[in-house]
């Protein structure tokens, strides 16, 4: 801008320059013109009042030797050249035709302007008649004029010049005075700067769109905070790309997912975070403008992916992937077909049993003395039978809360000592001693349902006494931390693998599949524990060693925690 102002200001002064000094030549040459005219004028008057009667060609000589810009002509009345100082009169035409000549004879005085072809340049004549009649011409060229204003060109061009560089060391002062209040203007604030009046209206316009500029930055900041809150907290995955294949958003499921932080993966390729050939297949078709989904497995994670491709003007301008964990979802699809396996094994042996003893008494193939045990086991075949329904039914109510809670305060010294006469009075396992650990002072209590608390604790114990050893002990041990009840059942027996303790609380699960086999039961046990828990606010603990035994702890929240 102050280059372009410095420019347009030596340019106007150039110009004004330019325009004077041909205004100044002009009106020079106008009033040179009229000084050369008038001095011939009175010339031409001189010359007549001293022109002597005879000898009149020797004053004229010495007359134009005075004065060498000027030329005399001297004509007769009828037109002939009788002198010249500038050539032979007796070669020139005759002039009677002539302008000046011819307003001379006539009024006395007369004069023209003309090129001459004698002298080859535009001259100025003027005539005068005298009194016997002939007429005195004098001359004078433009030439004298042009060596005027030539003399004086050198002197115009130097004052030409010093003008100009005047004009230029004023226009970078001006410039610097007029861009200086510009440069310093407060953008953050147009409307408190004093500067030219002429730019009032631009001043209020950017305030104007100072302030329009602020309310578009806080709703973009506003919706991009939204747009934030709500990817940042979604459980799914979410994915931004453009068209070749770069992140350009990326919430924290994601990252999480993916194993990358935010400042890590935005600029990257996708398949540089992960190279996957379930993702690169999806990237691929949604580039090709095709939604695509397929499953994606990290570690002990499933994940489902969507991929939608992004249109603008019937064009693929980007993808949004969706990742969604179904690990919970897959797990109790896995789940239930191993349930749905497990109750048809367990239901298809006893009935197995019960259906092969009946046919062979039905068929007489058994001895009268043996009829009797034949029917005892399908009578115990059928009591497994109904037992392991119970069980399915009593879990599957669990599971969907549909058992109505009347919960009370309940002593669990007392479930404690309900679940060991139950046992023994079962006559189970006489070769395991049982025994109740209670603290002096202590007595947990919390609020639940006695029968249920009674089912959690038997199912503890009876698996205890079915696992132990021969001599072997179980402990009920009840004590209270803080504002929790617990309850633990320790036993000596054959304690459980390392890689199958994360599973015994699954339905049907058996840690010890040959084991199990040998010994009564169908796997609910502990999956009916952990729903009860649960039920109560509980968590559950598990500590065992192969070989050394095991030692579940249940944590309820106490309805009368110690002050």
């Amino acid at each position: 801008m102050r280059k372009r102002i410095i420019k347009n200001f030596c340019l106007m002064a150039l110009i004004t320059i330019l325009l004077t000094g041909c205004l100044f030549c002009g009106v020079m040459y106008l009033e040179i013109t009229q000084q050369m005219e008038q001095q011939v004028k009175n010339e031409a008057n001189f010359i007549a009042m001293g022109l002597p009667d005879s000898d009149r060609e020797d004053y004229l000589i010495r007359t134009g030797r005075v004065d060498p810009s000027t030329r005399v002509t001297l004509i007769a009345a009828d037109g002939t050249v009788l002198f010249d100082d500038r050539a032979p009169a007796g070669e020139m035409t005759n002039h009677l035709d002539r302008e000046e000549v011819a307003g001379a004879l006539k009024f006395g005085a007369g004069q023209a302007k003309r090129f001459s072809d004698t002298i080859k340049n535009e001259t100025y004549y003027y005539a005068l008649r005298l009194e016997d009649g002939s007429v005195l011409r004098v001359a004078s060229t433009q030439d004298s004029v042009f060596s005027t204003l030539f003399s004086v060109l050198p002197w115009l061009i130097l004052v030409a010049a010093g003008v100009f560089l005047l004009a230029v060391f004023i226009a970078r002062r001006q410039t610097v005075r007029i861009v200086v209040p510009i440069n310093n203007i407060d953008i953050e604030n147009p409307l408190s700067n004093q500067v030219y009046d002429e730019l009032a209206p631009l001043l209020q316009r950017l305030e104007e769109q100072r302030v329009q500029i602020r309310k578009q930055i806080s709703l973009l900041g506003q919706k991009q905070k939204e747009f934030d809150a709500i990817t940042e907290n979604m459980r799914e995955g979410l994915v931004l790309l453009n068209d070749n294949g770069r992140i350009l958003s990326i919430n924290q499921s994601a990252c999480r997912i993916f194993g990358i932080s935010a400042h890590q993966a935005l600029g990257c390729h996708m398949l540089a975070v992960d190279r996957s050939e379930a993702l690169q297949d999806i990237y691929n078709q949604a580039i090709d403008g095709l939604a695509a989904g397929d499953m994606l497995t990290k570690g002990a994670c499933y994940y489902q992916l969507q991929a939608s491709p992004v249109f603008e003007h019937n064009a693929v301008k980007g993808v949004v992937i969706l990742v969604f964990n179904i690990t919970e979802r897959y797990q109790a699809e896995r789940q239930r077909r191993e349930f749905t396996a497990n109750v048809s094994h367990e239901l298809k042996t006893p009935l197995t049993s019960i259906r092969g003893y009946g046919e062979l008494i039905l068929n007489g193939l058994v001895k009268a003395e043996d009829v009797r045990p034949f029917i005892q086991r399908i009578y115990d075949e059928s009591n497994r039978l109904i037992a392991m329904v119970e069980n399915i039914l009593e879990l599957s109510r669990l599971e969907e809360q549909a058992v109505e809670q009347t919960f009370q305060p309940v002593e669990l010294a007392k479930v404690a000592e309900a679940v060991k006469r139950r046992l023994e009075a079962m006559g189970e396992k006489p070769r395991v001693q049982m025994k109740i650990e209670l603290p002096k002072g202590a007595n947990p209590v919390i609020s639940g349902e006695p029968v249920l608390l009674e089912d959690l604790l038997y199912n503890l114990c009876d698996n205890a006494i079915k696992y132990n050893k021969e001599g072997g002990q179980v402990t009920i041990r009840l004590w209270e931390e803080g504002s929790q009840s617990l309850l633990s059942v320790t036993d000596t027996g054959i304690g459980i693998p390392e890689e199958s303790q994360s599973r015994v609380f699954e339905r049907f699960y058996r840690a010890d599949q040959s084991h199990s086999r040998r010994e009564e039961g169908n796997g609910l046990g502990l999956a009916i524990v952990k729903q009860i828990a649960q039920r109560h606010g509980g968590t559950i603990r598990l500590e065992s060693r192969e070989g050394m035994g095991t030692k579940i702890t249940v944590s309820f929240p106490s309805l009368y925690p110690p002050m």
